[in-house]
């Protein structure tokens, strides 16, 4: 049976209006419902990112991330309040925002945790009402995403090209319907010391190599590790695709980038953080796994840190040499300046 949550994620998934606590009547914004629902767009407000009108050189002085901005016109595309070309003001009402009140953080909130484009769409609309089938609680839908519930499925053996002893085991996320994935290498070695990189997903960087990025590099740095160790080595591979954002939300990212943003301001331009993971998944699977001792393949201070605090201890921290490209300079000095990432450039 589907809770709240499965329904919410289902219902913004094929575009449905949402209501929140009967008052709150809200809209997925994307391409498709900026047609199919024109109509109801002409008394609707809009939550943007305050960033995103710095993006347009329009300068508000607020403390707020996100401010409400009445719809003027209604947009063809999604990519038209991420570019340069386009005049914003001819989409929305400049002259009048207005500041979220507590629920609506909150519902912004669940749109980034699900990975939804983090600016919804308020309807005022009364028929808008009649359109929603569900009405969902803020408090219960937010409590919900607070809770991680990893759940262990299943495992075989995976020889790889250079190590044929090497095993995968599968957790699913059974909150976040996501599915994170753990190599074990030599898992019959006797040595107390156990090697551990926690890598983040890159569609693009893991599977297709791209040089915008050192993620790749770095999960092609640390397998070889594992392979020329003889210890026990473990790669968790976390769902979190573009540093928590989704990669909808990170192929904006990158276009938002080509216009001279580094990798950080173009996510606050989306409403983001710049880096929105969190590291309990891989925690829930270390101690699923009888593990609190580990040796951190890793430059990134935050996960050490994570790490400690609930319970894991990092003796020792292993450093990756820093794949640098000529692609990727920017981005790996941004990784350093403002990530504070353990880099030596």
């Amino acid at each position: 049976m589907k809770n709240d949550l499965d329904i919410l994620q289902l219902n913004l998934e094929y575009g449905q209006i949402i209501k929140f606590d009967s008052k709150y009547n809200i809209l997925r914004p994307s391409d498709e419902n900026f047609k199919k629902y024109e109509k109801l767009y002409k008394n609707a407000e809009i939550a943007l990112p305050v960033f995103l009108l710095k993006f347009h050189k329009i300068e508000i002085k607020t403390s707020q991330t996100f401010l409400k901005f009445k719809l003027l016109k209604t947009p063809k595309k999604i990519q038209n309040f991420f570019s340069t070309q386009q005049n914003i003001k001819k989409l929305i009402d400049i002259n009048s925002p207005k500041n979220l009140d507590i629920n609506e953080k909150k519902i912004i909130k669940i749109f980034k945790k699900l990975n939804v484009l983090p600016f919804p769409v308020f309807l005022n609309d009364s028929k808008s009402r009649k359109n929603s089938k569900f009405t969902f609680r803020i408090d219960q839908i937010s409590k919900s995403l607070n809770v991680s519930k990893i759940v262990y499925r299943n495992s075989t053996s995976l020889p790889l090209k250079n190590n044929h002893d090497v095993k995968i085991l599968l957790f699913d996320d059974i909150i976040l319907k996501s599915t994170h994935y753990a190599l074990v290498f030599n898992e019959k070695s006797k040595s107390k010391k156990i090697n551990v990189r926690i890598h983040s997903s890159c569609l693009t960087g893991d599977l297709m190599g791209s040089q915008r990025c050192d993620c790749g590099y770095q999960l092609n740095t640390a397998i070889d590790f594992m392979n020329n160790n003889s210890g026990k080595g473990i790669i968790i591979y976390l769902n979190q695709e573009g540093r928590g954002l989704g990669i909808h939300n990170k192929i904006i990212s990158y276009n938002i980038q080509e216009t001279g943003w580094d990798t950080y301001a173009a996510d606050n331009i989306l409403g983001f953080s710049g880096d929105e993971r969190n590291y309990k998944s891989a925690i829930k699977i270390l101690k699923h796994l009888k593990i609190n001792n580990i040796n951190l393949i890793t430059n990134n201070p935050e996960k050490i840190n994570s790490l400690n605090k609930r319970g894991i201890k990092v003796s020792q921290v292993i450093k990756i040499k820093p794949g640098v490209n000529k692609f990727n300079k920017e981005y790996m000095k941004t990784k350093k300046n403002i990530g504070k990432h353990l880099l030596n450039l």
